[in-house]
């Protein structure tokens, strides 16, 4: 895989992997052509709590499955219940029923999509826009994220003039300006940009259209990534209903919500009940895509991180290395994602004391994240805080101050003097230099 490949991928996957979680957005499984179906309208009956409908899903699953590849041969649709109106606990609900039908439904909304559009013949001034998209699209693959988001702009400049600003070919162009910022850890002016587009696809699209519920879900992770999580949930539910409402609660894109409804859950150390909605999503997509899929070593490396939690470390080593199996298989050893798999397999191995495999391991991490986001990422920051702390470990003091300073100033640089993370590089140098 190439550098420029491994680049594109992380601004694709709006990950969350500076621990070890994996958040997860549909817009990136661009290799699938999903055709929407129509859902039951819910009943009283199905006006359960969401994790006791997971439970219910899962019973077939116990935990010992999982750990042993999870069997799904009797997951079906009629194992699920028709609805769920509450999630998580009583403050937080849904109710699809309150999702109210417009004129602007999935049905009139393509007439609007033909409208906007036109006869589709391009001018010479679209062309330009193209051009400039087309340049930018080039810098992005090759990480240069300033010259993208110059290009980007010209792009954009034009079909504000020509289309206007609420037209939908202008929402592509805003999607990947909110790309370069999110990948420049810019997160005020990715939400910003994010908004615009949530602003044309309710004007053109309408409430329950599933081009809106990306754009939710986008500016949730986002949002995510700011650790403000209350309102990261508030986004990832109303993506949820309209997923829901579109494609099934089976569906491989209501399993992406599903995924990052439990990230949430995690960062929060709700740890039990981000624990059953990845078992759930991991018998969808163990059902939909088979064992060897990026996405199930996701799943896999999610349910990993739980075990890590709860200080099921031998669980959770066993877990990490079918996850890196299927990486091998599927996106190569030098993809970030195997990166993230290292990481988290050398933080367990560190935990039962294994020093020499735990660095091992993060060097195999750091060398993938020197290559591929490069030395001033987030990313990188925390593999060297974690190699600082295996070199402590082991008595090597002045090894381990040399790491922790390289973390600390990256942190400075990315995040800031008074993010949390920055704060705790200072602390761990402080105590290395006591």
């Amino acid at each position: 895989m190439t550098a420029g490949a491994t680049k594109q991928s992380v601004i694709n996957d709006a990950r969350k992997s500076k621990m070890k979680h994996i958040n997860q957005d549909s817009q990136r499984r661009i290799r699938r052509d999903f055709q929407q179906k129509e859902t039951k309208k819910p009943t009283e009956e199905g006006n359960n709590c969401f994790l006791d409908f997971i439970s219910n899903m899962l019973s077939p699953f116990r935990k010992e499955d999982i750990l042993e590849e999870v069997q799904t041969t009797n997951f079906s649709k009629q194992d699920m219940k028709q609805s769920v109106s509450e999630i998580f606990d009583g403050s937080r609900r849904i109710d699809i029923d309150t999702i109210e039908e417009s004129p602007e439904d999935l049905e009139s909304s393509q007439t609007n999509l033909q409208t906007v559009h036109g006869d589709g013949n391009p001018n010479n001034t679209e062309d330009q826009a193209t051009t400039y998209e087309d340049v930018a699209d080039g810098y992005t693959e090759g990480g240069k994220f300033e010259e993208a988001m110059k290009s980007y702009k010209q792009a954009l400049e034009i079909r504000l003039l020509t289309m206007g600003k609420d037209h939908l070919v202008v929402v592509g162009t805003y999607n990947k300006i909110a790309s370069i910022f999110r990948c420049q850890l810019k997160y005020d002016e990715a939400l910003e940009t994010y908004e615009k587009v949530l602003a044309i696809r309710l004007k053109n699209l309408g409430a329950s259209h599933p081009d809106t519920a990306k754009t939710l879900n986008s500016m949730a992770n986002v949002l995510s990534r700011q650790g403000k999580f209350d309102k990261a949930m508030e986004k990832y539910q109303q993506a949820l209903k309209i997923r829901i409402k579109a494609f099934g609660w089976d569906h491989l894109i209501t399993s992406d919500t599903y995924c990052n409804i439990a990230g949430v859950l995690y960062n929060q150390g709700k740890l039990d009940g981000a624990m059953k909605i990845h078992q759930l999503v991991l018998a969808i997509r163990l059902k939909e895509l088979g064992r060897e899929d990026p996405d199930i070593a996701d799943t896999y490396n999610n349910i990993a991180c739980i075990c890590y939690d709860l200080k099921k470390f031998n669980e959770a080593l066993k877990l990490y290395k079918q996850t890196m199996a299927i990486r091998l298989r599927t996106v190569g050893p030098d993809h970030p994602d195997s990166a993230t798999t290292n990481y988290n397999t050398g933080n367990v191995l560190r935990k039962l004391g294994k020093y020499d495999e735990a660095m091992a391991m993060h060097q195999k991490a750091l060398k993938i994240r020197l290559e591929t986001t490069g030395k001033d990422h987030a990313d990188t920051a925390d593999t060297y805080r974690c190699m600082a702390i295996i070199l402590q470990n082991q008595g090597k003091k002045q090894q381990a101050r040399e790491m922790c300073q390289e973390a600390l100033e990256i942190r400075q640089k990315c995040l800031g003097q008074d993010h949390p993370d920055t704060t705790k590089a200072q602390e761990l140098l402080d105590k290395l230099c006591a």
